[in-house]
């Protein structure tokens, strides 16, 4: 860069810009830890988020596959919507499960890092789900 001092004389200088990607959330792979009142994730096969390029996005819900699309705003603002879906039924627990973890997906309005876990929040700032990146 250069850069001209106030006594007239110009100077040059190295600069590094970090520039961070558009969508932070693209590329990544999470397993669902917890729910974000408290309850724990079923044994067996954890419910899963993966965010594609595109904005577009997949997981398994516990018992079923599903698709859907996402919006990121910021760098913490994030609208998930789940479309496709499967209809298989595992029982009444998984069922419950997979439907509480798809809910909660459409009420997601934010995310944050916190240490080794990920946390999507309502638009008031609830913690809903907590994921681990795998």
């Amino acid at each position: 860069m250069r850069v001209e001092l106030v006594d007239g004389s110009i100077v040059t200088r190295q600069v590094t810009v970090n520039v961070l990607p558009s969508n932070l959330l693209a590329g990544m792979n999470f397993a669902l830890a917890s729910f974000g009142n408290g309850q724990s994730v079923l044994p067996g096969a954890p419910p899963t988020l993966r965010f594609g390029a595109g904005n577009s996005l997949s997981g398994f819900g516990g018992c079923n596959n599903f698709t859907g699309e996402y919006s990121t705003l910021g760098q913490s603002g994030v609208s998930i919507r789940v479309g496709a879906r499967g209809m298989m039924s595992c029982g009444l627990e998984l069922d419950a499960q997979e439907n509480l973890f798809i809910e909660m997906l459409n009420r997601v309005a934010s995310w944050e890092h916190s240490g080794f876990q990920t946390i999507f929040r309502d638009g008031a700032g609830t913690p809903l789900l907590t994921f681990v990146r795998q």
